[in-house]
């Protein structure tokens, strides 16, 4: 990869695991320009695509929000695994995998009220082992799930951050669970569908 601040990022693809982009060749990586941080990044890194205009690549998000991925080489696989078939990956034993393929689902479906109320309650678990652990990167994913859900820790009186020490996390997730175990079961009796807002 090369960067220019004013021109952005140029990609040299090694590997597809989904899409059209040809290996070898360079791409414009559009929304990149100004993102001076993207010249300390190492050579291997997993771009995920929302569009393609012959030699220019737009990504799904931004590059510091799951746009670009850089951190660890075998997290790199789980998480384009679980972005190629985001309904296999829903359903991995791996519980990395499964939180980013319901990041995927939530963040890149039209509508997220088409989900069956099995389908949130799944990625809700998700969420709550995300919001749990230690890596910030995986905390922010999982708020941005819960997010996309149309929901807010703030809204139902939970006091979140990445930075926590781990028992204040654990301490929030805790409270998540019992916060959704209720709504789920009141849901239940009403609807097939959860209401998302």
């Amino acid at each position: 990869m090369s960067f220019s601040n004013e021109e952005g990022a140029i990609l040299y693809v090694e590997e597809v695991f989904r899409g059209r982009v040809v290996r070898n060749l360079p791409y414009k990586l559009n929304g990149s320009a100004h993102s001076t941080f993207l010249t300390a990044l190492p050579n291997n890194i997993i771009a995920f695509i929302y569009q393609q205009d012959s030699s220019s690549l737009t990504l799904w998000q931004a590059p510091t929000n799951g746009g670009l991925i850089w951190s660890d080489p075998d997290l790199y696989y789980l998480i384009a695994r679980a972005f190629s078939d985001p309904l296999i990956g829903i359903k991995s034993t791996i519980q990395r995998e499964r939180l980013a393929a319901a990041f995927f689902l939530t963040t890149c479906r039209e509508s997220v009220n088409t989900m069956t109320s099995e389908l949130v309650n799944s990625i809700m678990l998700d969420v709550i082992w995300g919001i749990s652990q230690s890596s910030e990167n995986t905390n922010q994913t999982a708020l941005n799930i819960f997010k996309a859900l149309g929901y807010s820790l703030e809204a139902i009186e939970i006091s979140y951050h990445p930075y926590f020490k781990d028992e204040l996390k654990i301490h929030a997730a805790n409270q998540l669970q019992i916060w959704w175990d209720h709504k789920s079961n009141f849901a239940k009796h009403d609807v097939d569908l959860i209401p998302l807002r």
